[in-house]
């Protein structure tokens, strides 16, 4: 298999959903259509006031880094809050030739998949999730009320400037807070995600009232949560969304390798108690 990235297969179909009571559709690769890569990389900085670490009693620093050496087939999925994700479950539902979703298509739930650093693995895959903690420097003692992500860069040979690229999704969680990003400029904003498993209709897709919610605040009001001096896990998931428009075959040739780098800071300095 080639290092650089090309689609797996002649087949990526774009899939309508059926009979939603919205009258949407929606793009979808289908099982047999992948993108593929020499890893996903993923790299998490912080600002000089927090550290961070690939585990709570593991190295600390201001970057943590999760580095993949094997290649990465990446498959769609779907969710409606960046912790729960679905993919078509029978491909041959899919009609190719019209990229129409048959009588019958389902989601399944996809279990994301855990990375460490150097994970190697030829497997397809749909999300990838990468396990991080970060603290409050106790050198500096200060601890802060806001925690947030303040960039997120995706970098490639070319890969980021692709339109499947647009379809790039990552969620960050800490503690309780989720919050889902779109960060390739021209990515469908406004969108449903799937909600359950099932045949693919209204019951298990988001209405247009509880659409999926993408995060574009890079400031403390889209806060994460409060920072101390003790660790707290923050996971990281990277995913194709399936949901995006730009999710089809005729977008999906020729992608590179890709890797994304989140920039985590925060704000309002308070002292500890002691």
């Amino acid at each position: 298999m080639k290092a650089t990235k090309k689609i797996v297969g002649a087949a990526c179909a774009l899939v309508a959903a059926v009979a939603l009571s919205a009258g949407s559709t929606f793009a979808w690769f289908s099982q047999s259509g992948t993108v593929t890569a020499t890893g996903m990389n993923v790299k998490a900085t912080t600002s000089k006031n927090l550290v961070i670490s690939n585990a709570s009693t593991g190295t600390w620093g201001s970057t943590a880094q999760s580095l993949n050496t094997g290649v990465f087939e990446m498959s769609p999925a779907s969710t409606a809050d960046g912790k729960t994700f679905f993919n078509v479950a029978n491909p041959e539902k899919v009609d190719y030739d019209s990229g129409v979703a048959g009588e019958g298509a389902e989601f399944e739930a996809s279990t994301p998949t855990a990375v460490t650093a150097s994970t190697s693995t030829t497997d397809i895959h749909y999300v990838m999730e990468y396990t991080y903690w970060v603290k409050a420097d106790a050198a500096e003692g200060t601890e802060y009320t806001d925690l947030y992500v303040n960039k997120i860069e995706v970098n490639g040979t070319t890969g980021a400037t692709e339109d499947i690229s647009k379809a790039l999704r990552v969620s960050v969680t800490y503690g309780t807070a989720t919050k889902i990003y779109a960060p390739v400029s021209g990515a469908t904003t406004t969108y449903n995600g799937v909600t359950t498993a099932g045949t693919i209709d209204a019951t298990n897709i988001n209405t247009l009232t509880s659409a999926v919610t993408i995060t574009t605040d890079m400031t403390a009001a889209a806060t994460l949560g409060k920072v101390t001096t003790t660790a707290t896990q923050v996971v990281i998931r990277v995913w194709y969304e399936g949901q995006d428009t730009n999710c089809t075959s005729a977008n999906s040739i020729n992608v590179e390798e890709l890797s994304v780098a989140v920039s985590l800071t925060a704000s309002g300095a308070t002292t500890p108690s002691t």
